[in-house]
């Protein structure tokens, strides 16, 4: 397949002007339109008078709180601790064709929940084994290490610990 050659450079059918006025779009650069020093000031004027008689705010103000914030209960969410687990790995066989693979998945934490509306709704759903207080899962601790690398992770734990201290002296 014959590669296809570059087409020749063609020139462009604007004008010296208009080629001008795009390069002032493209750059933003403001141009000239014709209005004169006398019409610029008697536009701000009319936007002065326009902005003093406005009712309008002119800035909003998050600080000035229309409404002051008042506690609501409800709708509250709550949780179900029995349908509620932390991320953990599992080890799971998997069937791959005719093999029979062994894989360890991550599985992600869940968090049952769902909102009530009511006191009612709260009443009902605490009887029957929702709680008010998210589940709480602890952290899994860090595998042991064997042998020389415990000693070694020891050493450099020493090593840090005491370029701690120093930076605080």
């Amino acid at each position: 397949m014959p590669i296809p050659s570059p087409e020749p450079y063609r020139r462009s059918n604007l004008t010296k002007q208009q080629k001008q006025e795009e390069l002032h779009a493209l750059y933003g650069v403001p141009m000239s339109n014709g209005i004169s020093a006398a019409d610029i000031e008697r536009m701000r004027e009319i936007l002065a008078d326009h902005d003093a008689t406005s009712k309008e705010d002119k800035d909003f103000d998050p600080s000035k709180v229309v409404m002051p914030y008042r506690f609501q209960k409800f709708p509250m969410m709550i949780y179900h601790h029995e349908n509620s687990y932390p991320a953990h790995d599992e080890v799971r066989d998997i069937l791959r064709g005719s093999m029979v693979v062994t894989e360890t998945i991550h599985v992600t934490a869940h968090v049952t929940r769902k909102i009530v509306k009511s006191q009612s709704e709260l009443d009902h759903a605490l009887a029957n084994g929702w709680s008010e207080t998210p589940p709480e899962f602890r952290e899994e601790s860090e595998p042991e290490l064997a042998g020389a690398l415990a000693g070694e992770a020891a050493r450099v734990d020493e090593r840090i610990s005491k370029l701690q201290s120093k930076r605080r002296a």
